[in-house]
């Protein structure tokens, strides 16, 4: 550790020998240092500016390695809070701009941070460079984290484009959200460190080569099996559900809900969970995602018991992002966003994910013509590596999005909520709903389930789904599978007369939460028994989500099309 001095004033001589312990003000917002008169440079303190002034430190004399005398001229202050202050600063013997982080530290123990960031090396986490101690007038000692500067932060970048009314480029959300996972994967990973503050102003930028990294290890902590930890953590609009609900347990997955929501804020422009307190923070999450179950409460926190709360459905996540917003990215929020830690993808699975594949292209660029930073320079990295290896990146699509299998159709299409909303809305889908339905009702007018009878008195061995779909039959009247008919049952089907026309429909969710559907006309008594679906169908059994049963009536009658 380096000890640290105070240069006078006219101080030139770079290797000269150390020159003290620095004195500084009680205010930690203050750093009144010797100014050197000949630097033009100034420092912004709590009562105005003051020219620049010098810190003198020592490093080496380890190993046998002789002692070096290094100087820092204050510049700026970037950031201040609670924690203390980070000051932009240059070092006069090379030149380089650096941040220092200043800290009190207690004496009784040793400072987390700095034990953490001496265990990390990865291009997308800030770099430690130097440490120091000083100490004020009242004998307190302050921690010196001299980091590499970054000049800018997710949080001004994403500012910066609301001000110019302006949407994020998705290149530049996909650029910064890889590099976020590729952090919290070593971190998570190698090192084995929960960051516990996962935001944008923790997320610094470089704005010519949009490399990102990682900054601000102050809440990091190894999470051990077994061990509590603190629930009051982590910045209020990026704090994972668990967290809320006071866990004491919990794991790395809060970091992954962290980064879920700074992708929402990314692709958004603006916090996903704005919460103005920590319940206010609980109603913004259930607003999208809906009234945890129990069995998600137990995931977050198995001891707490007492949660009572209104039924409100989850929001559908295509609704959230705009309409052109890609499904991968959607996707990809959905996987990081879920109440059960987990259940969330972690950080190498979401480096994997399709969303990412443009950066896998060997062609992609950024906006300006200028290559991509470094992506996929694993190998120094092995236990990243390895996951990654087992992960089959970076082959494109390894994990593919989630399939949807239409039981009235008999078909599996790419579950993205544009390919679902067009086939539920398609005239195929309606029509093959409908049909399925006659023959249930086939079924219950001759004799339950277990008949479906042939034109010739035989049992059916089933419902011909090639005949659902298409309206034709290369065996015709000779299959062994019942083939519902369109006129029979369902008037929805039968080609409209003169004047025939479709009412008013109303859109709303059915009793199973799909949204929207169809589900009679406008005026029609809902609390009537004709109206209880789950009532009127009681005796089809449990039937698959998506073959529950359409309300009484059937759905608006269509235009007949011939079937093709």
């Amino acid at each position: 550790m380096a000890s640290a001095g105070v240069a006078p004033s006219g101080y030139k001589n770079s290797s000269s020998t150390s020159i003290g312990v620095e004195k500084l003000q009680d205010q930690m917002n203050e750093i009144k240092i010797r100014d050197d008169k000949e630097v033009e440079a100034t420092i912004i303190n709590g009562k105005g500016t003051e020219t620049g002034h010098i810190i003198v430190t020592t490093t080496g004399g380890k190993n046998g390695q002789p002692k070096q005398t290094v100087s820092y001229m204050a510049e700026r202050i970037v950031g201040q809070g609670s924690f203390g202050i980070v000051f932009q600063a240059k070092c006069l013997e090379t030149g380089e701009t650096v941040a220092i982080k200043k800290v009190l530290q207690d004496k009784r123990y040793k400072n987390r941070e700095l034990q953490t960031m001496r265990l990390l090396d990865h291009p997308n986490v800030v770099a430690l460079k130097h440490c120091f101690f000083s100490t004020t007038e009242k004998d307190e000692l302050y921690l010196n984290l001299v980091l590499e500067y970054v000049p800018e932060t997710v949080h001004r970048v994403v500012k910066h484009h609301n001000k110019m009314n302006q949407r994020m480029p998705l290149i530049y959300v996909k650029l910064y959200m890889y590099q976020i996972c590729r952090a919290l994967a070593y971190i998570h990973g190698t090192i084995g460190v929960c960051h516990r503050d996962i935001k944008p102003q923790n997320l610094l930028v470089n704005p010519h080569t949009h490399q990102l990294k990682l900054c601000d290890f102050g809440s990091a902590k190894v999470l051990v099996k077994g061990e509590p930890n603190i629930s009051y953590i982590c910045s209020r609009y990026y704090r994972a559900p668990e967290l809320i609900f006071g866990a004491t347990e919990y794991t790395t997955a809060i970091d992954i809900w962290s980064a879920g929501c700074v992708l929402a804020e990314l692709m958004l422009g603006q916090p996903l969970f704005p919460g103005e307190s920590g319940v206010d923070q609980l109603v913004e999450i259930i607003k999208v995602l809906g009234t945890p179950t129990r069995e998600e409460i137990k995931c977050m926190n198995p001891n707490y018991t007492e949660f009572k709360f209104p039924q409100i459905k989850a929001h559908p996540w295509h609704k959230v992002f705009h309409k052109r917003m890609p499904p991968e990215a959607v996707d990809l929020v959905s996987r990081l966003l879920q109440y059960s830690p987990n259940l969330r993808c972690t950080a190498v699975e979401a480096l994997v994910h399709p969303f990412f594949d443009e950066l896998r292209d060997p062609n992609t660029r950024l906006p300006n013509g200028r290559f991509l930073p470094p992506l996929f320079n694993f190998k120094a990295h092995g236990s990243v590596a390895a996951d990654l290896q087992r992960a089959e990146l970076p082959t494109p699509n390894r994990m593919p999005l989630g399939k949807y299998y239409c039981d009235y159709c008999d078909k599996q299409f790419q579950d993205t909520p544009a390919a679902r909303r067009r086939h539920l809305q398609g005239v195929q889908h309606q029509r093959a709903r409908a049909l399925w339905y006659d023959s249930i009702r086939h079924q219950e007018q001759h004799g339950g389930a277990s008949s479906l009878l042939l034109p010739d008195g035989t049992l059916a061995k089933g419902i011909c789904h090639h005949f659902v779909r298409t309206g034709a039959c290369k065996y015709g009247d000779s299959c062994r599978y019942f083939h519902p008919k369109p006129d029979g049952v369902n008037p929805a089907l039968a080609a409209p007369g003169p004047g025939s026309g479709p009412g008013p429909m109303v859109q709303q969710s059915d009793f199973i939460g799909n949204q929207p559907n169809f589900v009679g006309y406008q005026g029609a008594d809902r609390n009537s028994s004709s109206g209880n679906i789950l009532g009127v169908h009681s005796s089809w059994g449990n039937l698959p989500p998506s073959l529950q049963p359409p309300p009484e009536g059937g759905y608006p009658p269509l235009p007949f099309i011939d079937w093709g």
